[in-house]
């Protein structure tokens, strides 16, 4: 209980959480969502070195984004926390309602084409994969028709859920993203 107190106060200087539940219906299961923001730097322009965010006992670390042509796939290592295994829903579009996105610096708005956790992947879908406690796994999420002059990303936001006496819907944001590669 202490080493998780203690992480979550380290964590607060990095995070900032904005919780907002769902009301379900009482003839559908729980749902929740919660946007998790990287809190960004004091300086504007300024991005963090390999960004990383925990929320509900995952830990999301961005390790970049790469372009090629009007492709930008954004590259994740994604940490199972809690003390047992448990299965993660990584999302580029679970029916239309649920997505992994990019916004540019001008309002522009990306969605992601494909979601990739370890093997699982999902096109227009989501992967579901189980994680091992504390065995981090690389994921990626690729974008499509990103114009070339895009060179800086306003908000990276991953779509997940996971099961947790009901399905538990969330978003992580990542911040002032810069994406390197050929234009």
């Amino acid at each position: 209980m202490d080493r998780r107190l203690a992480q979550a106060i380290a964590v607060s200087s990095l995070i900032i959480v904005t919780m907002a539940a769902t009301v379900a219906s009482a003839s559908q299961p729980a749902a929740q969502t919660s946007p998790v923001t990287l809190a960004q730097s004091s300086r504007q322009g300024q991005s963090t070195a390999n960004p990383t965010i925990e929320n509900d006992d995952f830990r999301f670390e961005l390790q970049g984004c790469q372009r090629s042509g009007t492709k930008v796939k954004c590259n994740l290592l994604i940490t199972n926390l809690a003390d047992v295994d448990r299965t993660l829903w990584f999302t580029a579009d679970y029916s239309g309602s649920h997505f992994s996105r990019m916004i540019d610096f001008s309002g522009n708005e990306y969605k992601a084409t494909l979601s990739q956790l370890g093997q699982g992947q999902g096109s227009g879908s989501y992967g579901e994969v189980k994680l091992i406690q504390g065995m981090p796994m690389k994921g990626i999420l690729s974008f499509e028709g990103v114009p070339q002059q895009v060179s800086k990303l306003a908000v990276l936001e991953v779509a997940h859920g996971f099961y947790n006496r009901g399905n538990v819907y969330r978003n992580v944001q990542f911040r002032d993203v810069g994406i390197i590669g050929s234009n």
